[in-house]
Parts: structure tokens; C-alpha cells; sequence
């Protein structure tokens, strides 16, 4: 993407205005036009700036020269200055020519259109006067029938770090300045080391950067930064080196791309493929960190295409057309489907229940609590009922939006805590639904799996369950009524199955998700564990465990999930012939979870929830609120606030999700801390809050932007994020000020002479001063206090006063009413 550029304005005294501005580099430029900060009707204007000479003043642009995919109708512009005549557009594809709708529009462009009837390369021929202007032929790779598209980022290769003492974001802010002299937000971030940085730094000009990081108004330790940029550090896409499958690759099997970064400076690293079928993504750093290794797994033969960028441009050779060979997977798919009615929230004061299937739980571990909006805190009653099910009754008091933490062992369940509408409108979505529950993390073969939907927040529309793999699965979904929908499934061969769950056509958070159904060993079941230790844990210390196979074959296997969702490896070494000892190291505090396999299958009680450290929060009594949550304008600041008061002390994560990326701020607050960013592309927005590595109630939330981009909206979703450590809130302080004005003094002790060691006295009558706090304060012209002051209250609206001062010459009376002195103080009395 282009750099930005100042334009030079004149006005034409008419009522029109002239824009002149001089490109430095070739590429597509938006121009944006404003007015009192609002985006002008049909800007921005797109421009497309071709590095060509004098002699061949035509470029065209567009994505239909780039990518597309089958039966999609891709669009591309030629730019031919004052004349479109003897401009000829051809395109061959891999079935011969192809039909070209096109046009000449209103600015003199020829707009043309065309249909992909197949996949592959298709060669667009410009030609003007016999003569192909430059760049063509354009190459467009052209994936396969549908849209799927896979995507994982790489945004560390973007931060910086910048130094200075260990400090929390909270309170901070943060602008770069630019060699150019143009200033913009920046994205602060705490790094690894805990100390200051910045994300998404991607420098397109050499020399001096400078960082400004502001606290409550001043500069930070060590601020402004200055960021010496060179051609080291510039972001440089065609610098990145490429090797590996990027032509040829084989479906079910992980197939390797190497990417050498040395050279390219800082930049953010995505790949993307798009395609009629998914892709399995994943990536790891080898060397001192500047050579990645993406290994893909291509679920379908087929052609697609691949997109690997670095900051917001393409490699040298992206995208890439990927032919994908081997054997389809026979992958077969089944679907269930429920009309959901609206929900009609519970009234307050009536009962009400929830029914939640959770196989393999003791219901003396299981526990729920409601959390009102007024911060008050109700056991519910859980009772165990047939089959498995669990129901959860309650009695909500209070309207608006309630809470349910429903815990096991004392720790929250996957999905806990619940956001309760109680008499109140449900706003609904599809980012309202949740879904847990065993059958949601692994399978287990020719058995029933359960797991759990919330529904209660989502409003009325279609629920969907679907199941790709080596077998058809047989579902069944039963509507409670209480908000929860019961998902049963059966699976007949062993394998890795792809679980979906959609709400009016459109995915719920977490979905799709990928989960295992390995073959049945019954041996599993006779696994026993020993001395785990499910709390009183610390960091760095190890925790360690062992388990017995109790004379059966197989081995075992597992990993740990940390509070931040970081995967480790379980450290397993076998300590005598039947039992083995595990054993991982906790970095920081908060509810691990720990899978153990044997023979790939889990053992009783597994994935086991341990507490690292103390359980001094409660995310369930986090509360969010603002406008910034909903709605948002494009190049005008959203705000929200996050309410920790009753919560306690942990981190504190803000992420947001949309079509550009956002610079977050935090400040503290009078009841915990407000957010604030401020958007350039207009969508829809996710923010999702996180409070000691669990979600808040309600999230996430969708905020829908309006607006004009500002800048350019990213192809796919960007993502920023900020956290801060919440500290301990102060208790609340009421001032009150009254009016000093309305305050009547009269008496003795105000006459400007007094003698020595006698007691004077005066009176202070507040009957129309309102509410405030009485100040009395006499010392003499040396800084002494006197003897004695003192006052009590003689009438319900009035003061008396008395002192005793027993030093001779000049003293100051001040006598003030909430911060304000009143007529005539202060006084000045002398004492003989």
C-alpha cells in the first residue's frame, strides 16, 4: 500500500477548491476529503498511480487482474487518460478465451468484467495502439468453486521494543511521528520482557521515528523514543525470501513452505488460502527467530490460491496458484438443524430453571451462583438428574443483565460465566452462543457424545450442528426450553472430525473446531491417577502427578493448556512398569488444563482443571458498558468502560477484531477502566474482554461501524489488542462543596483585637450554604498555632467556635466551607 501524502489545497475563489499532489511510488492511492471531520459523500476516491513514462500515460488496476475464484464476477479497471479508443482487453483462460463485459464509466475508465468458468491462470492482455501497456499480460489465478479461506497471522515480526522500567498500559497513550512529519496513533504493547513497546510497526520510509508514550499528560520515563530506520529495518515484502511447496502440494498431509525474514525489517506476516475446501494452517520459528516454517494440510484435492503477505503487501510471487493432488478424503457430512423461538426472558421474582448435560461430573463438584446487576451474589440449587443432566434453579430479583457462574471444583467450566437477560429486550446473534461440553473437545466412538449450546442470548432463527469426517455422524439436538440446546452425537470410525455450529447461516465463535475421535480402548477406563494436586499450587514450581495403566497395553500421552491458551507438553517418564509420572512447570497463575491419553484415548476425569496460585478474582463480576460496544463512526473515538470494582486484581485483555486495525487506549476510571479506539474502514467490529484469562459476561460484543474508510479496509480481519494489570480501587470519597457565599459568621471572636489567654468564641451558621465540610484553621505570624481551636455544633445549623491564642501580635483566622473560604476569611486578628 502506498504511503500517505500531504496534498497542496487552493481554494479557486468560486466555491470550488483545486488538490494537487505529487505521487512518489506506483500503486493504488485513496483520497480521503473531509469536512468538519466527517467523510464527504463518495470519498475516497480510488486513484491508481502506474510507474510508466510520458509515452504510455494508461495503467490499469483492479483485483480481477490479481484473483478471484470460480463463477465469481471479477472486475478490473483500464485508466486510459482522454481516449479510450484502440484499447483492446483479451482473456485467455485454461479453456480458451473467455467473454469480457466492459464499459467506459463517467471518470473515462473502461470497467471490465468478466466470469471465471474454471480454475487456474488466466491471462489478461491490454493492448493499446498494438502495444500492451505496461504490465501486461496481467496474470489472475483464479481458486477453486467456493469461498473457504483460511488465515493465520504472525504479528510479532511487527513489534518493537522500546525500553524503560516495567510499567503498566493502563493511563497510557501513544502517537509515532513519521520521517514525513505526519503523527498518528500507535498500538502500545507490553512485551515479553515486561517491558514497553509497540506493535504493528511497519515502516515504509527511512529515518527518524519518534514515539511519544504519555501518562495522564506527561511524558513516560525515557519518552519521546526515536527509532533509527535503515534499510535493515524497512518493511520490505520483496525481501522476504520464499521456498517450498508453494505450486504443488498433497491433500491430508502437511505439506512445508520456508520463509526467510533476515532481511525484510518489521512487518506483520499472514498467509491465506482461499478455496473450495478448508486448510489446516499452523507455523513455527526456527534459528534466532527470522525463519518461519508454515506447514499447511489441504483437506481436498483442488486448485487454490495462497496468499502470503508481509506488512500490508504481497511477497515476490503472491499470490500463488496451488495445484493439490492425492486422494479425495472421502469425508462425509452431516447436518441437523432446530427453529429456535424467542427466547422470553425470565420475569423477577419467578423461577427458573436451566438443564445442561454433563457427563462424567460429580455433582457434589458442581456449583452455580447468580451475579445481579447490582453486584449481589445468590447460590443456586443444582440438583442431579437423569441421564447425565444437571438442572440449575433460580430465582432472579433484579432486571437487566444477570450473570451465572457455574463452576466446577470451584473453578469456572469452559464457557462460565454466562451472561442472564432477566425482563429486559435480548439484543441476540449469533456472537451471543456458546457451546460446551465433552463431545465439543473429542469424541469417543459407537458412544454417545454430548455437549452443550447456550442459546438464551441469541434471539429467535436457526441452529445448526454439522459434522465432516470419515463417517457419517448421527445427531440429534433437543431444545430444552431454559436456554440451553442438548447436542447428542454418534461416530462410527475413528479419525479427526470437523464440528461446525451455525445460527442463521453464520458461524458462532469458536467454530469450526477441529476434534478427535480416536479408536475405543476400554482400557482407558481402568486408568487411575495419583497425588494430583488440584490447588495450593505455585508458579515455577513443578506440579507432578503419576498414573497407573493397572496392567494394561498401551502408552500414554498429553499436553497442558495454559490461562492464556499457550499449548505445552506434558513431561512423561515411566517410573516402574505400571505407573508413569507426569509433570509440567507453571509460569503463571491461573487454571491450567491438563489432557492425559492413553492409547489416544482420555482417562476419567480429563482434561483436569488446576489452580496455579490464588483464586482472588472473579471475572463473573466484571461488568462492560458503552456505546463503543455497539455502535462505532468511522475516524471518531468509540468508547467503553470496564467495571472491576467487586472483581479483585488480575490482567485485564481487550481484543478487537474487524476490518482495520484499531489503537487502543486505557484509562482508569472512576469504577475500573475505559477503552477507547477509534476505527478507519468501516464493519463490523468484535471486542472481546478478558479478565484473568476468562471471558467476561457477554462477550463478545459487536460494534457496527458506518462510515467511509478512511484509510484502506484489510482483505481480511485485522486484529489489535491491549492489556493492562488492574490495581487496587481506592473506596469512593463523596466531596461536597456547599456554598462558602451563604456562610453567616458573627460573634466576638472575629473582632480584630483580643487579649492574650482569654477564650474568644464565634459562630458559623450554614443554613444556606448547603452540604460541606467546615474548615477552621489560626496560627500567628510566626507559623504557631494557638493554644486551643476547637468547634462542636450548638444548633442543627450552626457552629460555635473557640480559641484561646497565647502569643502576642498579628494571627490569621481561616475559616472555609468545603473548599472555599468564607466572607472575610481569612481574618486577621491582632492578640495583646
Amino acid at each position: 500500500m502506498p504511503s500517505q501524502i500531504a496534498p497542496h489545497i487552493e481554494s479557486n475563489d468560486d466555491g470550488t477548491l483545486t488538490l494537487e499532489y505529487t505521487p512518489r511510488e506506483s500503486g493504488t492511492h485513496d483520497i480521503n476529503m473531509t469536512y468538519d471531520e466527517v467523510t464527504i459523500e463518495g470519498y475516497p476516491l480510488k486513484v491508481h498511480v502506474d510507474a510508466t513514462d510520458k509515452q504510455h500515460l494508461i495503467s490499469a488496476y483492479g483485483n480481477g487482474l490479481v484473483k478471484g475464484s470460480k463463477g465469481q464476477t471479477l472486475r478490473f479497471y483500464v485508466a486510459c487518460g482522454q481516449s479510450a479508443d484502440d484499447v483492446e482487453v483479451t482473456i485467455k483462460g485454461p479453456k480458451g478465451m473467455i467473454n469480457l463485459d466492459k464499459h467506459v464509466d463517467n471518470h473515462g475508465q473502461i470497467v471490465c468484467s468478466y466470469v471465471a468458468v474454471s480454475s487456474g491462470e488466466y491471462h489478461i492482455n491490454i493492448v493499446k495502439c498494438g502495444q500492451h501497456i505496461h504490465g501486461s499480460p496481467f496474470l489472475a489465478k483464479i481458486s477453486g468453486d467456493g469461498r473457504k479461506k483460511s488465515v493465520i497471522t504472525l504479528p510479532s515480526f511487527s513489534d518493537y521494543t522500546l525500553g524503560g522500567p516495567d510499567i503498566n498500559l493502563a493511563n497510557l497513550s501513544g502517537q509515532i511521528k513519521t520521517p514525513d512529519g505526519e503523527v498518528v496513533p500507535v498500538m502500545l504493547k507490553r512485551m515479553p520482557n515486561r517491558k514497553l513497546g509497540i506493535s504493528s510497526f511497519q515502516p515504509k520510509r527511512k529515518g527518524v521515528y519518534t514515539v511519544e508514550v504519555m501518562q495522564e499528560g506527561d511524558n513516560v520515563m525515557g519518552s519521546p523514543f526515536q527509532i533509527h530506520v535503515g534499510d535493515l529495518e524497512l518493511c520490505s515484502p520483496t525481501k522476504v525470501k520464499v521456498s517450498g511447496a508453494t505450486s504443488q502440494a498433497e491433500a491430508g498431509v502437511w505439506n512445508e513452505i520456508n520463509l526467510n525474514l533476515c532481511d525484510a525489517g518489521f512487518g506483520a506476516l499472514s498467509i491465506s488460502v482461499e478455496g473450495s475446501h478448508g486448510f489446516d494452517l499452523e507455523s513455527k520459528t526456527c534459528g534466532l527467530g527470522e525463519n518461519i516454517i508454515i506447514m499447511y494440510r489441504p483437506h481436498e484435492p483442488g486448485i487454490y490460491v495462497m496468499y502470503i503477505k508481509f506488512g500490508p503487501d504481497h511477497v515476490t510471487g503472491s499470490p500463488f496458484m496451488l495445484s493439490v493432488t492425492g486422494e479425495p478424503s472421502g469425508k462425509q457430512r452431516e447436518v441437523a438443524s432446530i427453529d429456535l423461538p424467542e427466547m422470553q426472558p425470565p420475569k423477577t421474582g419467578t423461577n427458573a430453571s436451566l438443564l445442561i448435560n454433563l457427563p462424567g461430573i460429580n455433582p457434589l463438584d458442581l456449583s452455580a451462583i447468580l451475579s445481579t446487576p447490582s453486584g449481589t451474589m445468590d447460590e443456586c440449587e443444582v440438583r442431579d438428574r437423569e441421564g447425565s443432566q444437571f438442572e440449575v434453579r433460580l430465582t432472579p430479583f433484579e432486571a437487566g443483565i444477570n450473570v451465572i457462574s457455574l463452576k466446577q471444583k470451584g473453578v469456572h467450566m469452559s464457557g462460565s460465566p454466562f451472561q442472564y437477560t432477566v425482563a429486559d429486550k435480548i439484543l441476540g446473534g449469533a456472537h451471543k452462543i456458546e457451546f460446551f461440553g465433552q463431545g465439543a473437545d473429542y469424541g469417543i466412538i459407537e458412544a454417545k457424545n454430548y455437549f452443550n449450546i447456550f442459546v438464551h442470548e441469541c434471539g429467535p432463527g436457526q441452529l445448526s450442528v454439522g459434522i465432516d469426517g470419515p463417517s457419517k455422524a448421527k445427531i440429534e439436538l433437543t431444545d430444552t426450553k431454559t436456554g440451553f440446546v442438548t447436542v447428542m452425537y454418534e461416530l462410527q470410525e475413528p479419525g479427526e472430525y470437523s464440528l461446525g455450529v451455525m445460527f442463521n447461516g453464520e458461524h458462532v465463535i469458536k467454530s469450526p473446531k477441529r476434534i478427535k475421535a480416536p479408536k475405543a480402548c476400554p482400557g482407558a477406563k481402568l486408568v487411575t491417577v495419583h497425588s494430583l494436586k488440584e490447588t495450593g499450587l505455585e508458579t515455577d514450581r513443578p506440579c507432578i502427578f503419576s498414573v497407573n495403566n493397572n496392567g494394561q497395553n498401551g502408552s500414554f500421552d498429553g499436553h497442558v493448556i495454559a490461562p492464556n491458551g499457550a499449548k505445552q507438553e506434558l513431561i512423561l517418564q515411566e517410573i516402574d512398569h505400571e505407573v508413569t509420572s507426569c509433570q509440567f512447570l507453571p509460569r503463571d497463575n491461573g487454571v491450567y488444563r491438563v489432557h492425559v491419553t492413553f492409547n489416544e484415548v482420555h482417562i476419567p476425569g480429563s482434561p483436569f482443571a488446576i489452580l496455579i496460585g490464588k483464586l482472588g478474582a472473579d471475572p463473573a463480576l466484571v461488568r462492560a458498558s458503552g456505546d463503543g460496544l455497539i455502535k462505532g463512526k468511522v475516524g471518531s473515538t468509540s468508547k467503553f468502560v470496564v467495571n472491576t470494582e467487586s472483581a479483585g486484581l488480575g490482567l485485564l485483555a481487550t481484543k478487537i477484531d474487524g476490518p482495520s486495525k484499531v489503537a487502543i487506549t486505557c484509562n482508569e476510571a472512576e469504577d475500573g477502566y475505559e477503552f477507547q479506539y477509534t476505527p478507519t474502514a468501516p464493519g463490523d467490529y468484535m471486542i472481546n474482554l478478558n479478565f484473568c484469562y476468562v471471558d467476561v459476561p457477554g462477550c463478545p460484543f459487536k460494534a457496527v461501524v458506518t462510515g467511509y474508510t478512511l484509510l484502506y479496509a484489510s482483505e481480511q480481519i485485522e486484529t489489535s489488542s491491549l492489556s493492562v494489570e488492574t490495581c487496587e480501587r481506592k473506596p469512593k470519597i463523596k466531596y461536597f462543596t456547599g456554598n462558602a457565599s451563604k456562610v453567616v459568621l458573627h460573634g466576638n471572636g472575629l473582632n480584630p483585637k483580643c487579649i492574650a489567654n482569654r477564650t474568644m468564641n464565634f459562630n458559623v451558621d450554614i443554613k444556606e450554604a448547603g452540604h460541606g465540610l467546615l474548615t477552621v484553621a489560626m496560627v500567628s505570624q510566626n507559623g504557631n498555632p494557638v493554644k486551643e481551636l476547637s468547634y462542636k455544633k450548638f444548633k442543627p445549623n450552626v457552629y460555635i467556635v473557640t480559641y484561646i491564642a497565647d502569643e502576642k501580635g498579628e494571627h490569621y483566622l481561616t475559616v472555609q466551607w468545603g473548599d472555599r473560604d468564607v466572607p472575610g476569611s481569612p481574618f486577621v486578628i491582632m492578640v495583646n
